[in-house]
């Protein structure tokens, strides 16, 4: 399965509401050595967070799809099995550059198509911009919450947090508090902890399912 993992984590941000960026490296590694074919775009920061950064080996821009080597400024490495592009911090947090974001997104799955948008505790405008990039290809989008983004976000911009609740296919949560929070509101969520076994499984088969779900046979019925 080709998957497309976005993570904008803000490194400034204090601890408690930062992503467990270690607990998404160990799935991500572990789904790459299954086999899966997995794209993740960060800022070059996050890559430097990873647990062996010595680990990180550049690659030529070349590898990249032609149409998407001059869209934005982006750094190609390969990590543990995994593909990652970095992404300029510029390109996430402002939003007028979103645009340039979105259509190297959607150059990028014209290129080599994902089966799933993966967006991993980002800002709420990267999410929106993940969630409405997903949608724009009619691909399902999934999105990992934390706790502190739960409650930093939901009240902070009601308009944007509705819409991407109402668009995502699927919510990933890591405590029962968040999982209930989330379905009472009407959003499937599933739980999956970081110290769970064989989290990457769990992962695999939630993506089949929001696939399955968003197939035109799944919509026919």
């Amino acid at each position: 399965m080709r998957l497309c993992m976005i993570s904008d984590d803000s490194l400034d941000q204090p601890t408690p509401e930062r992503l467990d960026l270690s607990a998404v490296e160990q799935q991500l590694v572990a789904l790459g050595h299954q086999g899966h074919d997995i794209t993740w775009l960060m800022s070059p920061a996050q890559a430097l967070t990873l647990r062996q950064p010595a680990r990180l080996t550049p690659q030529a821009l070349t590898m990249l799809p032609p149409c998407c080597r001059h869209v934005i400024p982006v750094e190609l490495y390969h990590y543990a099995g995994l593909r990652l592009v970095c992404v300029p911090e510029a390109f996430w947090r402002q939003t007028d550059l979103h645009t340039r974001l979105f259509t190297f997104l959607c150059l990028l799955q014209r290129a080599a198509p994902a089966a799933v948008f993966h967006a991993w505790g980002s800002t709420l405008t990267s999410l929106y911009l993940t969630v409405y990039t997903a949608r724009f290809l009619a691909v399902p989008a999934v999105v990992s919450y934390t706790d502190c983004h739960l409650a930093t976000t939901r009240f902070a911009q009601p308009f944007l947090w509705g819409w991407i609740a109402q668009h995502l296919a699927a919510a990933v949560v890591s405590t029962r508090t968040a999982q209930t929070l989330l379905q009472a509101c009407g959003i499937p969520a599933s739980l999956l902890t970081p110290a769970q076994p064989a989290a990457h499984l769990a992962l695999v088969a939630l993506y089949q399912e929001v696939c399955s779900s968003a197939s035109p046979g799944a919509r026919a019925r």
